[in-house]
């Protein structure tokens, strides 16, 4: 936790599917209670589109998840 690994690994991942693969939209799904994703996430170019309400059971109760997508940055 906290090393880069993460944002080095999905940076990797984006930017892979930006130039070789050209993607248009990149989706993801991370639970509401994950604030340290969700703020790598959307620092990378997500950003949150809607919630899914008690979408797992997690430490006795039910978490929400947010549905995220990044669209691929225009080239011009």
């Amino acid at each position: 936790r906290r090393q880069g690994i993460g944002r080095a690994l999905l940076s990797t991942i984006l930017n892979q599917s930006d130039d070789e693969i050209g993607l248009h939209r990149v989706e993801l799904t991370v639970l509401s209670n994950n604030i340290a994703a969700i703020g790598l996430y959307e620092e990378l170019g997500f950003v949150q589109e809607g919630i899914f309400r008690d979408y797992a059971f997690k430490g006795g109760k039910f978490i929400n998840a947010i549905p995220m997508a990044r669209i691929r940055p225009s080239v011009m």
